[in-house]
């Protein structure tokens, strides 16, 4: 949680300011949102089919959106209040929506094994073949939807003050994680080559249903179930540590205090997880998946960025300091030429106000940052509201402190 302490030991209080509450607004909230939305479009095409309105719905594209964006927001609040009334229960509520995640990998993978030995290989031997339009920043582009789908391997670090043996289960964790999803999501990707064209794989509906659809007949919707189950064990996974992030930034001085308050009988960051479900809300109701997708993408990358840098610079100046394991420097130098061409290249080749949020965001921050964090500067009516938020959801101060 080195990120939110309240002085850097490398990029100092601004930038740690700047992260923490990039985060809270807009990072984790549009991975809510993102997760929520493909949620919901995962879900309505299933309901639609089956009653037999599909169509009718897709040619009345506003009420086909209204549905699909109703459904986010069932979800995003329904996350919200398994997270609120226990923390086991969302443990125990991963478990089960990660052994959906694996069921469903497992069939389409078992699909594109079978198309491969009947000699079926679909789009697969020209899957590489560059388009015509390719430029640097679709290229960038392609690689905020493909990483995306990989950006939960960080998550984990949040949770360190809550993991056992942290020094042994996180590296263990991650080391074993990022492999398997890796080797599953290549192998799905594959599978998907078998059955579709390139043409298909590009539109708008979800590929797991076009699959589904073209190699399941009459049980088609168990890829389109599975896949949803899926979604919503991401974004249960992503609540869960949303709430700890406002936490521990709120706890360490970064952010208001009342958003480190639990409930006091859940002990759940009731307020914390409260607060990143209504700005999902809110970027759910405004904006579609793409256009969240390169804003989430381009302000995580940023970051990922001053991370690797900041690796470098600590490994030289403290190079005694007592690491439980160290990371093969040619990976993070690998890693931060990617993050800064994935930074660099779409603002350059092709800017839109997607890649405009983040500056935004960062002067809205300055802005807090400047009379309530260096000056301390407290609204006299802040503790009024403080209250009132105290008795309506029933939260108040933790008890823990970090060491």
């Amino acid at each position: 949680m080195a990120a939110f302490a309240p002085l850097h030991q490398f990029w100092g209080e601004i930038p740690a300011f700047l992260f923490a509450f990039m985060t809270v607004t807009l990072l984790k909230p549009s991975a809510l949102a993102i997760l929520s939305l493909s949620f919901g479009e995962y879900t309505i095409l299933p309901i639609l089919n089956g009653l037999g309105t599909c169509e009718n719905w897709k040619k009345n594209s506003k009420d086909y959106e209204f549905g699909h964006k109703l459904l986010a927001i069932v979800c995003a609040l329904f996350v919200a209040t398994i997270n609120i009334y226990s923390a086991k229960l969302s443990a125990r509520v991963q478990i089960v929506f990660t052994v959906a995640k694996l069921i469903a990998c497992a069939l389409v993978i078992g699909i594109g094994l079978y198309n491969l030995s009947i000699g079926e290989f679909g789009s697969l031997p020209n899957s590489f073949d560059m388009s015509e339009n390719t430029s640097y920043s679709s290229v960038a582009l392609a690689f905020y939807s493909g990483l995306w789908s990989y950006d939960g391997w960080n998550n984990l670090n949040y949770l360190t003050e809550e993991l056992i043996d942290p020094n042994r289960n996180l590296p263990l964790a991650i080391f074993i994680g990022i492999p398997l999803v890796t080797i599953l999501y290549t192998f799905m990707n594959i599978s998907y080559f078998t059955v579709l064209s390139k043409v298909e794989l590009m539109t708008k509906e979800p590929v797991g249903i076009r699959l589904g659809d073209r190699m399941l007949g009459t049980l088609s919707f168990i890829i389109p179930v599975l896949v949803a189950l899926s979604v919503y064990g991401t974004a249960n996974g992503s609540q869960y540590t949303a709430g700890r992030i406002s936490y521990v930034a709120a706890r360490d001085g970064h952010l208001v205090d009342v958003l480190s308050y639990v409930h006091i009988k859940r002990l759940t960051p009731s307020v914390a997880i409260l607060l990143n479900t209504l700005i999902a809300i809110v970027f759910i109701s405004f904006n579609n998946i793409n256009q969240l997708l390169d804003s989430f993408s381009i302000s995580a990358w940023i970051f990922y960025s001053l991370s690797m840098v900041s690796f470098f610079v600590l490994r030289y100046k403290q190079p005694d300091v007592v690491r439980p394991f160290r990371v093969p420097a040619v990976i993070p130098a690998l890693a931060l030429l990617v993050s800064s061409y994935l930074v660099v290249a779409p603002i350059i080749d092709s800017p839109g106000i997607e890649h405009i949020y983040p500056i935004i965001f960062c002067g809205i921050g300055l802005l807090f940052y400047y009379p309530f964090i260096y000056k301390k500067y407290s609204i006299g009516f802040m503790g009024t509201v403080t209250r009132l938020i105290q008795y309506t959801i029933l939260v108040a101060p933790s008890p823990y402190k970090a060491d």
